[in-house]
């Protein structure tokens, strides 16, 4: 083999060699890259750790249960006005607007008896609270379904004539009866919690 074909075939040695070395680093370099967009994908797959839920837990301490219950007086001091603003010719107007002011009373107190029964529930289900409880429950039920009465009528009447209207307006007043029970059966029931004892005050129905 002369020098020259010796020095030829050298150089395409060195030549492979060094194309070998920059495949190599090439191959090796997309692993890594490969390697790290798996990694990437594999960190984007995992779930989200998910957020602390909202705390959906009822205030049901004494000082909630006053602040509920203040909102339910302002409430009833609203109702009473109105019912005395409706003349002796009460209007559509007048007679529905004091109707579902009512039913908001109503709504006021079913929330006011969620908490009250969660207390009693925390506390071993105390046997005269709960009856207080479930008189009030029925006293509210009455004064809505007299509220939702004189709403169903006067959307369905042919004519909202005066006999119509203070009918309604008797209706509306029983309502408040009820609400004026439910509300002495809440005021034994938040007492008697916040005494921390049962009461034997006999509860008001109608």
């Amino acid at each position: 083999m002369s020098n020259t074909t010796k020095w030829v075939l050298g150089i395409v040695v060195v030549v492979l060699l060094i194309l070998a070395a920059w495949w190599a680093g090439w191959f090796g370099t997309a692993a890594t890259t490969t390697q790290s967009a798996a990694v990437a994908n594999s960190v984007s797959a995992v779930p989200a750790v998910p957020a602390t839920p909202a705390t959906n837990a009822i205030d049901t301490s004494d000082s909630a249960l006053a602040q509920d219950s203040a909102a339910l007086d302002a409430q009833m001091q609203v109702v009473a006005s109105s019912l005395s603003a409706l003349s002796t010719t009460p209007t559509l107007a007048s007679v529905s607007t004091a109707a579902n002011q009512t039913r908001m009373e109503v709504a006021m107190l079913a929330k006011l008896g969620v908490k009250i029964q969660i207390r009693l529930s925390n506390a071993g289900n105390n046997a005269s609270l709960l009856a207080t409880l479930k008189d009030m429950g029925r006293n509210a039920s009455n004064a809505g379904s007299q509220a939702s009465a004189v709403i169903t009528n006067l959307a369905t009447a042919k004519t909202t004539n005066a006999a119509a209207l203070q009918q309604a307006k008797t209706q509306l007043q029983t309502a408040q009866s009820y609400i004026q029970a439910a509300r002495a059966d809440l005021l034994t029931s938040t007492q008697s919690l916040k005494a921390g004892a049962a009461t034997t005050r006999p509860t008001t129905s109608h």
